[in-house]
């Protein structure tokens, strides 16, 4: 996976917002570079989080089902 410079993160631009806000702002420029950002929702209030190429992302999504979870990629 390509490598992100996260500078654009750490200006402090995002320091208030949401969690969730912040996460779907990472998703964005995660996307740009062919990477999803998406969560392992396990009923509860904490981000299990995973990264992975955007190309495998409906596959895992479907085996995470498969499996009684379900993985989101929009927060």
């Amino acid at each position: 996976m390509a490598c992100i410079s996260w500078g654009d993160f750490e200006d402090g631009e995002f320091d208030e917002l949401p969690t969730s806000q912040c996460l779907n702002e990472i998703s964005e420029k995660l996307k740009e570079e062919g990477i999803s950002l998406a969560y392992l929702d396990i009923d509860s209030d904490c981000y299990v989080l995973i990264t992975v190429p955007s190309s495998d992302i409906d596959e895992i999504k479907k085996l995470a089902q498969e499996a009684g979870y379900r993985i989101q990629d929009s927060f």
